[in-house]
């Protein structure tokens, strides 16, 4: 493992070898206890969970994981991005860093991995919250990350220009919010170029997610966060598995899409807060 420099809010950039890949991860408050695991979206990286980790690092250690394909993390060569691939990383970094008792938080892609793993090892897991994704997406939205994997640019003339590819998928947000993840998403080469820093595979092998026959499995007590405006949660898969998962409590954030962590920060962090200060 290594430690890089010391980035904003007090994060360190740290490095851990799993599974032959090179993962990389964001730190904050190295000695505190208990640990929160953050895992991001399809094309996000650890970055997206900035500003919530400014308001949770007063409490807990956190760790903010690139998922395999993203963010600073190694690709997967030949292509691994099935749910399997990124659970066994989870699982190599968790026991890796002889973590125990995570609060484990995940959105969209990462919240699907998070409540997979919670459901296996639930001796692992003190809390999750699972944030805005069905437990089995819809045919549309698999068939729309794919189609991605076509039609996105292989590269950008500036971070303004990315920052609005992803003001279209968070109405909400904050200009600052969205340039700040568009600069810590590109890397700029010789030729003045600007590229993401995730691989355009893991669009292309997002798997066929169902995890609704393991849902019963989970004891732990779990938060599940839908924006009021997403396509990918529905309101009647949300409270489906606020049914299946006994231990759950659902909170719906009003004026967010999809981007929940973008568009409502501040509300996203309070429907958290209020959820595990209430049970610690």
């Amino acid at each position: 493992m290594e430690k890089g420099d010391l980035l904003a809010a007090n994060a360190h950039s740290q490095y851990i070898m799993v599974n032959g890949l090179r993962l990389h991860y964001l730190e904050w408050n190295v000695k505190k206890e208990p640990v929160m695991l953050l895992l991001h979206g399809t094309g996000d990286d650890a970055h997206i969970w900035q500003d919530f980790a400014s308001f949770a690092a007063n409490h807990f250690k956190i760790l903010a994981l690139d998922q395999r394909g993203h963010g600073k993390s190694d690709w997967a060569r030949p292509a691994s991005y099935s749910c399997k691939d990124y659970v066994g990383d989870i699982d190599a970094v968790i026991k890796g860093l002889k973590l125990t008792k995570i609060i484990l938080i995940g959105h969209s892609m990462g919240a699907l991995h998070a409540t997979s793993f919670a459901a296996e090892n639930p001796e692992l897991i003190s809390y999750l919250v699972h944030v805005d994704i069905n437990p089995k997406p819809p045919e549309w939205n698999r068939d729309y990350l794919h189609g991605l994997f076509d039609t996105l640019p292989h590269s950008y003339s500036c971070v303004e220009e990315f920052s609005k590819i992803l003001r279209k998928a968070s109405p909400y947000a904050a200009e600052k919010i969205l340039l700040n993840l568009a600069d810590k998403a590109l890397k700029k080469k010789q030729n003045s170029k600007f590229y993401r820093r995730c691989d355009l595979e893991v669009f292309h092998h997002f798997d066929q997610y169902n995890l609704n026959s393991i849902l019963q499995k989970i004891s732990c007590p779990t938060l599940i966060v839908r924006g009021t405006e997403s396509r990918v949660m529905s309101k009647e898969a949300a409270r489906e598995m606020e049914k299946r998962i006994i231990t759950s409590r659902l909170v719906e954030i009003p004026y967010a899409t999809h981007s929940v962590l973008t568009d409502a920060p501040d509300k996203f962090q309070k429907a958290v807060e209020k959820f595990l200060f209430e049970k610690l």
